[in-house]
């Protein structure tokens, strides 16, 4: 399976979990929804992890840094290796990784919250910046 493929389809389950804390966030869905199978998420986990001042960036929620990274991604598949915007592409994934582990640590240090499709998001953040440095160096 082609890398670009494979950053679509993390691109598109990251973009999911994205829209589903937009919509927990504008209260269209309930934070405790049968959505999501059990264990996925405790009751009211979403709403803490939205409270809390880690939550945003330059004023702006996450999740929506999030949703713009992720249509970002699945846009750059309309580019070829080779193209210069894989280079900014590669570059913004690496600080997405690195803004993860800042999150990661208020998580576990500060709020004592563990929000596991926050974690998913840091995961596939990470695979997408190594899949991306692959394509960079081809």
């Amino acid at each position: 399976m082609p890398l670009y493929v494979i950053t679509q389809v993390l691109a598109l389950i990251g973009l999911v979990i994205s829209l589903y804390f937009i919509l927990v966030y504008r209260g269209t869905l309930s934070q405790n929804t049968k959505l999501l199978p059990r264990g996925i998420c405790s009751p009211h986990t979403c709403g803490n992890i939205i409270a809390t001042q880690y939550s945003y960036l330059f004023g702006v929620p996450n999740f929506v840094w999030g949703a713009l990274f992720y249509t970002l991604i699945l846009l750059a598949g309309f580019f070829g290796p080779g193209h210069p915007y894989i280079l900014f592409i590669m570059l913004a994934t690496w600080a997405s990784v690195a803004y993860a582990a800042y999150l990661l640590h208020a998580m576990v240090y500060r709020i004592h919250i563990i929000c596991n499709l926050c974690v998913a998001t840091h995961i596939i953040n990470l695979l997408i910046a190594i899949l991306y440095t692959s394509l960079a160096l081809t």
